[in-house]
């Protein structure tokens, strides 16, 4: 696979500032979005993730640095075998939109929806140029402009560890977990306690820190979406063999 020139998606030069990298963000993500772009949505659907894709990496530091060096900002491996990617799914729309709505509407201050609503004077984007009223065009949309329905932003996501053996990382196998989760009522205002199991399938050569992330699954509020849960590999110690990298010992 071909790896991606983030840079050349954002229109930045290598050596951008994390400000103009905000900046191209915020400009790219305006134009593209798909509830922008009716009559050409498909395109605009690719070039959002694109761009949120991009954004994503070059804006966390870490990411960038692994970005810079390997062309790639997934972590590198040998030795032990590795059938798939660390994060288990590739950037999605969803990942995409998920980001645009942490962008604008805590851009500037980390306040909640309902406050950047306040500020920016009953839309969400109305420091954006003009942003708010292109969405707001009689569109059937969640974004809380005039008139229409109240933004709903995303549930935080909620991380658990998840114990392995040596020999489950080094095999690989399936599997299932069961949680509960709070989810809310047709009546948008009483709750309701569910259970419902998650299959993970654990890929060989997974090492302790790997993520695991399950989108949407998390609890339901008023006014927020479901958030994500992920799980966070822990390695479990062994009677017998120690794991030194991609070795055993």
């Amino acid at each position: 696979m071909v790896n991606k020139d983030y840079y050349s998606t954002l229109g930045v030069d290598k050596k951008a500032t994390q400000e103009q990298i905000k900046k191209a963000y915020r400009k790219l993500a305006m134009k593209w979005h798909p509830d922008r772009n009716p009559d050409n949505k498909e395109e605009a659907e690719n070039k959002f993730k694109d761009i949120g894709e991009a954004y994503s990496v070059l804006s966390d530091k870490d990411k960038r640095k692994k970005y810079d060096t390997f062309g790639t900002d997934k972590p590198q491996h040998s030795g032990f075998q590795n059938n798939g990617d660390f994060q288990q799914s590739n950037f999605t729309s969803n990942n995409a939109e998920n980001l645009f709505q942490q962008f604008f509407f805590n851009f500037g201050g980390g306040q909640n929806a309902s406050s950047s609503q306040s500020k920016f004077g009953g839309s969400p984007y109305g420091d954006f140029g003009g942003f708010g009223s292109a969405f707001n065009g009689g569109m059937n949309n969640d974004y809380g402009g005039y008139g229409q329905k109240s933004y709903k932003r995303k549930g935080r996501t909620v991380q658990y560890d998840l114990g392995l053996s040596l020999e489950e990382l080094y095999f690989g196998r399936k599997k299932t977990l069961k949680i509960t989760r709070k989810r809310l009522n047709s009546d948008n205002k009483s709750f309701r306690t569910e259970s419902k199991t998650l299959t993970i399938d654990i890929k060989k050569g997974w090492k302790q820190g790997t993520k695991i992330t399950f989108e949407n699954e998390g609890d339901e509020d008023i006014n927020i979406t479901p958030g994500d849960i992920q799980f966070v590999i822990k390695e479990k110690k062994h009677d017998v063999f120690e794991r030194d990298g991609n070795n055993l010992v």
